[in-house]
Order: structure tokens, then C-alpha cells, then sequence
């Protein structure tokens, strides 16, 4: 399951956002330096079902801030489709709120 105890803030509401920054992937490995995902349209926000998707809050500045501490560091790499929701080599997390 996607770490939903990462660094996240209250947004509209009652829900959290995972906060990300996204990252140049080169020379970095999946699932150890960054979370591999991609913007999606979802049917629900903060669900695991197959049309969900994980609300996040894209950082443009991480000055001050600790990865994975205070934010998470992404990629939008997904590879094929079915790889969402998958951890594995080409697996990736489907987000909604990428800046575009």
C-alpha cells in the first residue's frame, strides 16, 4: 500500500494532501530514490479502488525541506497501464493535483 502516513497538510476540508516535489529520475532507481506516478483523471480522490487516484499537493521549492520527511519525491514515469496501483519494477501511483 502507498505510504499515506507521508508528509501530507490539510487542504479543502478534511482531506490531506501527500505533499511531492517532483525530481529528475535519471540515474535514480524506482521505489528507493522517488515514487513513480502519473496525473490521472480519477473517479475518487484518496481511493485505491482502479479508478482512484491519491490527491497530492505539488511543492515548487523544497529549500528548507527533507525528502521524505517533509515531502515525497516523485516522477511522473508510469509506464504501462498495468502497472497502476502496482510496486513493482513497472508499477507506478495514479495522483490527482500536478501542477500542469
Amino acid at each position: 500500500m502507498f505510504p499515506w502516513t507521508a508528509p501530507s497538510e490539510k487542504s479543502s476540508g478534511d482531506q490531506a494532501e501527500l505533499r511531492v516535489f517532483v525530481i529528475n529520475p535519471s540515474g535514480l532507481t524506482r521505489w528507493v530514490d522517488y515514487i513513480p506516478v502519473a496525473e490521472v483523471t480519477p473517479g475518487r480522490n484518496d481511493s485505491y479502488d482502479t479508478d482512484g487516484a491519491i490527491r497530492v499537493e505539488e511543492l515548487e521549492s523544497v529549500t528548507g525541506l527533507t525528502a521524505w520527511v517533509d515531502y515525497v519525491p516523485v516522477s511522473e514515469d508510469a509506464a504501462a497501464a498495468a502497472g497502476k496501483w502496482r510496486f513493482e519494477s513497472n508499477g507506478w501511483i495514479p495522483v490527482d493535483g500536478m501542477n500542469p
